[in-house]
């Protein structure tokens, strides 16, 4: 039962920060400063869903 659990947070993760990265593409097209861009591309890379977090808390990244 704790394999499965397991697997089922893996999964979450792996596609939290697939879709994190996805996004973080995406939000180069809007009007936020290049430098939240950049540093939303670089935390989407490294930290994966922790992307999600930068994403909410700043209101100035990923604007139209």
């Amino acid at each position: 039962m704790a394999s499965f659990a397991g697997f089922v947070l893996a999964c979450i993760w792996i596609i939290l920060g697939i879709s994190a990265f996805f996004m973080s593409l995406f939000c180069f097209g809007y009007n936020s400063d290049g430098g939240y861009a950049i540093l939303g591309f670089v935390l989407a890379l490294f930290t994966g869903p922790f992307y999600w977090i930068y994403y909410a808390a700043n209101a100035k990244y990923c604007y139209k």
